[in-house]
């Protein structure tokens, strides 16, 4: 019991690092990492986006 106890907490402290669970902070990939790779794959990285703005505004404002 006292050896399971012992050994709970760098269980968890990895288990939290491979999920993310309990706030703990995992590696994204940088901007150029996702560039290469979607270069690599063949895929297509531009696409086109549109935006829209709205300027209505309430009744009671001035």
């Amino acid at each position: 019991m006292v050896a399971s106890s012992y050994a709970a907490v760098p269980l968890y402290r990895r288990f939290c690092q491979a999920t993310g669970y309990g706030g703990t902070v995992q590696p994204r990939e940088s901007v150029e990492q996702k560039i290469a790779r979607h270069g690599k794959d063949g895929t297509v990285t531009t696409r086109e986006n549109v935006v829209q703005f709205n300027a209505d505004v309430a009744d009671g404002m001035q």
